[in-house]
């Protein structure tokens, strides 16, 4: 990661996540210090692996050289929904092994 003078950061390519997955989507830093959103920096829109095309701008803390970001994925409940990132899968997943041990 490189860390601009106006506090942003740009990101180098980790794994096959492709950016315009990551566009708009929260992260924050594996010690919860640091939390901020990955944007679109190009008036163009961004293809598979356009990584100088986006950007990180902090919301709380700032961007240090060597910290490490997920994408924040946590569990939120009310007392009418649960909502998180892939709840969905996660739930039907349990389920499905419910099932699986039943029939055994």
């Amino acid at each position: 990661m490189k860390v601009e003078g106006d506090g942003t950061a740009l990101f180098k390519p980790l794994g096959n996540i492709k950016t315009w997955n990551a566009v708009n989507e929260r992260i924050v830093s594996s010690n919860h210090e640091v939390s901020g959103v990955i944007i679109n920096d190009s008036v163009e829109s961004v293809n598979a692996h356009d990584y100088d095309k986006i950007k990180g701008i902090p919301i709380e803390g700032m961007f240090q050289i060597g910290d490490v970001f997920g994408f924040d994925a946590h569990l939120t409940e009310t007392k009418l929904k649960l909502s998180g990132k892939a709840i969905d899968n996660s739930i039907s997943c349990a389920n499905m092994l419910k099932i699986i041990r039943s029939e055994e």
